[in-house]
């Protein structure tokens, strides 16, 4: 499905092959424009406001794209703006330094980072005029096109005033400052373009002469105020869109916490009188837990406290019970192979999804992750601990494992429920939900924004459980809503 941020692109793009709005043969054509540029260099010289520059090298025909309009023609950018550098004065110099808003506007391309804007008056920091005089920094004008040249590549703006910037910029200063919007839209088109062409080792930059040779379709400046008035009128059009769109996925993504609040409520599916009572299946699961401990399945389990009034959020079908997540499940389970026996590895990286299967893992010899990974088997409940990957909801039922066993990082809870009791997938409701990771991520979120969640918090936390048939209902039916809901996603145009 296409998405909005390819249908701005092909805005752009049909706007700098003139296919945007039609051709005036009344408009004066871009040759005449460019002898105007060059007469306002030319003067700009001889007030000392421009030096003289070398000239650049005729365009040749590999460097034409495609075919212009009659009355356009290809020039280079350094043809029509001036290609001004930046810089950075000594940070341990106070002097150099203004408080913000009291000196000159001073951008780095962070300041560009997030921002949608067509102008920018400032950034975080303002360099004095002794910063300014003292550095490579430059005072350009208002309606420079700023274009940062590294960390990254392609952020574009245009000054709102006076401005300087870091050396992270390669901005155009426009000879005719009436093109400016156009040369803006131009470098917003082809910034990607600019990135895969850069070099460098430490990280991608262009330099002024590169910028300087880029080649530039150029319209009649009629024309180009035409695109202009026309790419402003559907950009317009695609920021409606694009708060419609995330207004829906705002919509969808509250739907879905709906259907997992009201199946973990009792209030998705109907309860059954035929179903047997979780306080019976408790009872039967603390029976077979005594046996299975004689038979040395299973260690001695921890004895877990009553539940208070007050660790209760929400009331639950009179047929439920509110249990510690400890007593259903084991909670970081040990497992014993055979020293050589093959497993999945598992990435952080690919938990997402509530489900492993759909993830192949690298094989590794059990032998070699045996020390300093979280090891588990089929169908455990992983969670991740760390209360950033915790708050993403990073937590999946372990699928399709080779010999039935993995290993993943040590950022991981593993939650074995006692089979023929709780369903794994009941389990994954309560994991996916806001209730439960906002109860984590409230108790255990540290100065530095990041903290592991304890085993004591997953194995003490109170959860309502469901009979084990209504358990099956309720993870069918959420299955449904679910695959519903995703038909719902797909039909929403995708934001980039």
């Amino acid at each position: 499905m296409t998405s909005i941020s390819s249908i701005r692109q092909r805005i752009l793009e049909q706007a700098m092959r003139g296919k945007l709005v039609p051709q005036d043969k009344n408009d004066e054509p871009a040759s005449v424009l460019l002898k105007k540029i060059q007469k306002e260099k030319e003067k700009m010289r001889k007030e000392g406001k421009l030096k003289k520059q070398k000239p650049l090298p005729p365009i040749e025909e590999k460097e034409i794209p495609y075919e212009l309009p009659e009355g356009w023609m290809w020039v280079r950018l350094g043809e029509i703006g001036q290609i001004v550098g930046g810089g950075t004065p000594k940070t341990d110099i106070d002097e150099y330094w203004a408080e913000p808003g009291q000196g000159i506007p001073w951008l780095t391309p962070a300041d560009l980072s997030g921002h949608t804007e067509m102008y920018i008056s400032r950034g975080k920091r303002d360099i004095s005029h002794l910063g300014l005089e003292k550095s490579s920094a430059t005072l350009m004008p208002k309606g420079t096109v700023l274009f940062s040249s590294r960390a990254p590549i392609g952020y574009v703006a245009i000054a709102e005033n006076e401005i300087s910037t870091n050396q992270g910029f390669k901005s155009v200063v426009p000879y005719l400052m009436e093109t400016n919007m156009y040369i803006y839209y131009f470098l917003k088109h082809i910034g990607k373009e600019i990135n895969e062409k850069a070099t460098g080792t430490t990280f991608k930059e262009i330099s002024g002469k590169q910028l300087s040779l880029q080649v530039i379709p150029l319209p009649p400046l009629k024309e180009q105020k035409r695109i202009v008035e026309k790419i402003n009128e559907l950009f317009s059009l695609c920021d409606q869109w694009e708060k419609e769109v995330e207004f829906q996925q705002k919509h969808i993504q509250t739907l879905r916490e709906k259907v997992l609040v009201d199946a973990i409520r009792g209030l998705l599916v109907e309860q059954n009188e035929d179903d047997e009572p979780t306080s019976v299946l408790l009872k039967r699961m603390k029976e077979e837990k005594k046996r299975w401990m004689k038979e040395g399945k299973i260690g001695k389990q921890k004895t877990f406290a009553p539940i208070n009034s007050d660790e209760v959020p929400f009331e639950i079908p009179t047929t439920w019970e509110w249990v510690r997540l400890g007593e259903i499940a084991m909670i970081n389970p040990r497992n014993k192979l055979d020293d050589d026996i093959d497993v999945g590895f598992m990435p952080m990286s690919l938990l997402e999804e509530g489900y492993s299967g759909k993830h192949s893992y690298e094989i590794r010899k059990w032998r070699e992750v045996k020390k300093g990974y979280t090891h588990f088997q089929e169908r455990d409940i992983v969670v991740a601990k760390i209360t950033p990957c915790f708050e993403n909801k990073k937590s999946a039922i372990m699928r399709n494992l080779p010999n039935g066993y993995g290993a993943g990082t040590t950022e991981l809870h593993v939650i074995r429920p006692f089979s023929g009791y709780v369903l794994a997938e009941y389990l994954m409701l309560i994991f996916k939900s806001d209730w439960f990771v906002e109860a984590g991520v409230s108790n255990f979120t540290g100065t530095a924004g990041q903290q592991r969640i304890p085993k004591d918090f997953i194995e003490n936390y109170p959860i309502p459980l469901p009979p084990y048939e209504e358990q099956k209902r309720i993870v069918k039916k959420v299955e449904i809503i679910m695959e519903t809901i995703e038909v719902m996603e797909k039909n929403i145009v995708p934001i980039k």
